[in-house]
Parts: C-alpha cells; sequence; structure tokens
C-alpha cells in the first residue's frame, strides 16, 4: 500500500489531509520535524508531504534526509503565498514540487492520486 507521510504541526490540517489519504485507500502517518529520518525509514512512504512553516523545519536538511533513506519518494513542500523566500528555499531544496497552500489545498485529491496512484 502507497503511503504518506505529512511533516506539520497543525493539527485541523493534519486531519483534512489524512480523510483525503484515507478516501483514496493510501496509510497516512504525520510526525514533526524531529521524527522525519525515523518515520520515512519505518513506514517508507512514497509521498512525504512538508509544512514549510512547521516548527524547527530546515527544508534543505529535511529534503536531504528524505532523499536519502528514500530517493525514489515524491516530496512536496507548502508553505504561505505571501513567503516567497520561503518557498524559494523549498525550490532550491529540491522538492518534487512547491505549492502555495490554497494551491495544495484546492488539488490535493489530485496530488494524492498522481504520486500514489
Amino acid at each position: 500500500m502507497a503511503g504518506v507521510l505529512l511533516v506539520s504541526n497543525d493539527l485541523m490540517f493534519t486531519s483534512q489531509i489524512s480523510g483525503a489519504a484515507g478516501t483514496r485507500g493510501l496509510e497516512f502517518k504525520a510526525c514533526g520535524v524531529i521524527k522525519l529520518a525515523e518515520f520515512c525509514e519505518k513506514h517508507e512512504p512514497a509521498l512525504v508531504l512538508l509544512d514549510l512553516t512547521a516548527r524547527g523545519l530546515e527544508i534543505e536538511t529535511a529534503v536531504a534526509e528524505v532523499k536519502r533513506i528514500l530517493p525514489s519518494a515524491h516530496t512536496i513542500g507548502y508553505g504561505p503565498h505571501v513567503d516567497e523566500q520561503l518557498l524559494q528555499a523549498a525550490v532550491d531544496a529540491g522538492c518534487s514540487q512547491v505549492l502555495v497552500r490554497g494551491q495544495f489545498v484546492a488539488n490535493l485529491d489530485q496530488l494524492l492520486a498522481a504520486t500514489c496512484g
């Protein structure tokens, strides 16, 4: 079963993503920044979602860790549209996709379908 891992501190948004993953039959896990490597190794998700505003997230380090552990995993970073510097940092770090939060929410089901089958 394909899996989705979310790195976020936003519990309400976590619930929304969990529901969308569940309707597609995808295994869903959420963790904080500190547990990212552990969760990648244990659950081997096909998709890693990175909330760019997550407390303690260093996007360059996070993407490098994911790529080291799961070279074929798809990474999507999302954040506020007003923080262009944060979004650009995610692009520079090598995220597979970087979206503003509104785009991410509007296209969540299609993103899950495209990256997890």
